[in-house]
C-alpha cells in the first residue's frame, strides 16, 4: 500500500515553456511518453463509490493493473489517498485479490466482485518526468492530455500532477509555483473519478454552490473545527470556479466573492487561538483579490434590477431607458474573459497555493509560542461564546421602537459579520436551537441589501435623462415603504431568535 501525496495543475495544453520549467526544475533521471487506457468500475447502485472507493484498471503497453483508492483526504488541489496496485490479467478487475484490512467491515468482497461493470473511462497521453532534487527527495511529474468519457459525453483532461515519491513534500509546492509562474493554471481539487462519475450521471455542468453552515463533530478542538471551516470555504470556492469556467456567469463570481469574503471572517472568528500574524501573508493576498473583485457587489444590484428583462422596474414608465443604461454601465465592469483571466493569473493561483500548503503544514504552529491550550480547547464552548456575544450586540444594535433605512444601513456590515461567524458554528447548535431559528436575521440581511440596491438606483438615476423622474421618485418611495414594512417584522422576529441554527 502506498499513500498518494499529490498536488493537480489544471492548465489549458502543452506548451515548450511548461516542458522547459519541469525538466530544469532538478535532475531528470527518467522520463517516458505513454498512452494510458483507463476503466473505472462499480456496481449498477455505486456501491464503491458510497465506500469512498475507487477502482479503476490501467492498460498500458499490453501490461493491465488494477488499483483501489480508498478514503483519503482533499485539500485546495492537494490529493492524499492510500493506494493498493496489482498486476492482472486482461482488463476485467479482481477485487477479492486486493488485502482484506482494506475493506469496511461487512463488505462481501464476492458480491461486489460479480456486480461490478464498467462506468466511465479516461484515456489520455502521460508524459512523465521523475525529478531528483539535492536533499534526496523525487516528485514525479506528469503532463496528461486526453478525456473523461461516460454515457457518450466527455471532458477534457488537461493537467499537471506533482506526486511525492519520497522525501519533502515542500518540493510539491515549489514545482507548481514554478509552472503557475510560465503557463496559466489553476489549483484541481476534482480527481478524474470525481469527473467521471459525474459524467456517468449526466452532469456536465457544475451549479452555482452556496455557503452553508460547516458540518462539525461536536467533540472537535478548535484547532481541528478551523482547518475543517478553512477547507469547506475552500471547497466552495473552488466548485464555483469550476462553475464559473465552465459555464460562465455572474451568479458564479457573486459566489467566490462571497466565498473569499467568509474565508476572511474565518480568519477573524478563530483569532483568539490562531494568532492573525500568522496568516499576515494570505489575508493581505486576500485583500489583493477581494479588491479586484469590488466591482461584485455594486453589479449584484444591478443584476437584481436587469432579472427577467428588468421585470423589477416594469410599473416604470422609463422602464427601457434605466434597463439601458444599466446595461452600459454593466459593459465597463470586467467581463467574462477578464475574470477567467484572474482566476487563471499566476498570483491568484499561488494564494490558492498558499493557503493549501498552510492548512497541510499547520503553518499558524509555527507563531505558537508556548503552550497550545487554546487550539485544544472545546470547538462547542468556544463556538458557543462566539456566537452568544454577537447575538446579544446585534440585539442591542436592533433594539427601539422604530428603525428607517438609514439605520438599517449603518448595522448592515456588523449584520454581515455575524452571519459570517454563523456560518463557522452554528451546526454545532442546531439540533438545540432548530434549523431555521436564524431565518429572520436572514430576512433582515436580505432585506437590507435591497434597501442599498434601492439607494443605488436613485443615485445612479440623479444623471440619466429620465422623462418621468417624478414617477420614478415615487415608485423607489412606494418600493421604500413596503421594504421597511418588511424589514421592521423581520427586525422584531430576529430579536426574538437567537442567530444559533
Amino acid at each position: 500500500m502506498d499513500t498518494e501525496i499529490e498536488i493537480k495543475l489544471v492548465i489549458s495544453g502543452e506548451s515548450d515553456d511548461l516542458v522547459q520549467a519541469i525538466e530544469s526544475a532538478a535532475d531528470v533521471y527518467f522520463s517516458a511518453d505513454k498512452q494510458l487506457a483507463n476503466i473505472y468500475f462499480d456496481t449498477p447502485d455505486r456501491q464503491l463509490r458510497d465506500l469512498d472507493i475507487g477502482l479503476r484498471v490501467r492498460s498500458t503497453d499490453d501490461v493491465a493493473v488494477q488499483t483501489i483508492k480508498t478514503a483519503g483526504r482533499v485539500v485546495g488541489g492537494l490529493h492524499q489517498r492510500p493506494e493498493y496496485n496489482l498486476p492482472i490479467e486482461g482488463s476485467r478487475p479482481d477485487i477479492t485479490l486486493f488485502p482484506e484490512d482494506i475493506w469496511p467491515d461487512g463488505v462481501n468482497k464476492k458480491k461486489l466482485q460479480k456486480k461490478l461493470v464498467p462506468i466511465f473511462s479516461t484515456n489520455f497521453r502521460r508524459r512523465s518526468w521523475c525529478l531528483r532534487f539535492d536533499d534526496g527527495s523525487e516528485v514525479e511529474v506528469a503532463l496528461d492530455l486526453g478525456l473523461v468519457e461516460a454515457n457518450h459525453l466527455e471532458e477534457p483532461i488537461a493537467e499537471v500532477e506533482f506526486e511525492l515519491l519520497k522525501g519533502d513534500p515542500d518540493h510539491l509546492f515549489g514545482l507548481a509555483r514554478t509552472v503557475s509562474n510560465v503557463v496559466p493554471a489553476r489549483l484541481g481539487h476534482l480527481s478524474k473519478a470525481a469527473r467521471g462519475y459525474r459524467l456517468a450521471k449526466g452532469e456536465v455542468e457544475y451549479p452555482v454552490c452556496k455557503l452553508r453552515p460547516v458540518s462539525l463533530e461536536r467533540q472537535s478542538s478548535v484547532e481541528t473545527a478551523f482547518e475543517a471551516t478553512v477547507k469547506s470555504a475552500l471547497d466552495t470556492i473552488q466548485h464555483n470556479e469550476q462553475s464559473f469556467l465552465t459555464s460562465p456567469s455572474f451568479r458564479a463570481v457573486e459566489a467566490l466573492y462571497y466565498g473569499y469574503l467568509w474565508l476572511q471572517q474565518v480568519f477573524e472568528a478563530y483569532k483568539e487561538a490562531i494568532p492573525l500574524e500568522a496568516s499576515e501573508t494570505l489575508r493581505d493576498e486576500l485583500k489583493w483579490l477581494m479588491s479586484s473583485l469590488s466591482w461584485v457587489r455594486e453589479a449584484s444590484h444591478r443584476q437584481h434590477a436587469l432579472e427577467d428583462d428588468g421585470h423589477f422596474l416594469r410599473k416604470l414608465d422609463d422602464q427601457a431607458l434605466i434597463v439601458s443604461e444599466l446595461q452600459m454601465i454593466s459593459e465597463q465592469s470586467p467581463d467574462q474573459q477578464e475574470v477567467s483571466e484572474l482566476l487563471l493569473s499566476t498570483r491568484y493561483c499561488q494564494l490558492v497555493l498558499s493557503l493549501t500548503e498552510w492548512l497541510f503544514e499547520q503553518g499558524w504552529r509555527r507563531y505558537m509560542v508556548g503552550d497550545k491550550d487554546a487550539l485544544e480547547q472545546s470547538i462547542k464552548s468556544s463556538g458557543r461564546q462566539q456566537l452568544t456575544s454577537l447575538w446579544q450586540q446585534l440585539h442591542l444594535s436592533y433594539q427601539g421602537d422604530e428603525f428607517n433605512g438609514q439605520l438599517y444601513q449603518e448595522h448592515f456590515a456588523h449584520l454581515e459579520i455575524a452571519l459570517g461567524y454563523r456560518l463557522c458554528f452554528a451546526d454545532l447548535f442546531s439540533a438545540e436551537q432548530g434549523a431555521d431559528c436564524a431565518e429572520p436575521w436572514l430576512d433582515l440581511y436580505r432585506g437590507s441589501k435591497e434597501w442599498h440596491q434601492l439607494n443605488y438606483l436613485e443615485q445612479l438615476a440623479e444623471s440619466w435623462p429620465l422623462k418621468e423622474r417624478e414617477q420614478f421618485l415615487k415608485w423607489l418611495k412606494r418600493k421604500r415603504k413596503s421594504l421597511l414594512h418588511a424589514l421592521e417584522q423581520s427586525r422584531f422576529s430576529a430579536i426574538q431568535s437567537p442567530i444559533f441554527g
